[in-house]
């Protein structure tokens, strides 16, 4: 369950398409996190959230704008 400082995701599933299109697989993201893959399988199942920062270096990472992780459904 996200905690109050956690960003709370229209879909999660957001993030997994972003990580995938950006061409970037569990492990590389953990890395820059300096997390273990479960924590980022987490986010992408909506197990858990990333916290703002995090969402916005992960955007950074991704070269995708920060709103796209709040669209209702991943582009097409």
């Amino acid at each position: 369950m996200p905690s109050r400082n956690k960003v709370e995701l229209n879909n999660s599933r957001i993030l997994t398409w972003a990580r995938e299109s950006g061409g970037y697989t569990l492990e590389d993201i953990a890395a820059l996190f300096h997390k273990d893959v479960s924590v980022i399988d987490a986010w992408e199942r909506g197990d858990d959230a990333p916290t703002y920062a995090q969402l916005e270096r992960l955007a950074n990472k991704l070269k995708r704008p920060l709103a796209v992780f709040f669209l209702p459904e991943p582009p097409v």
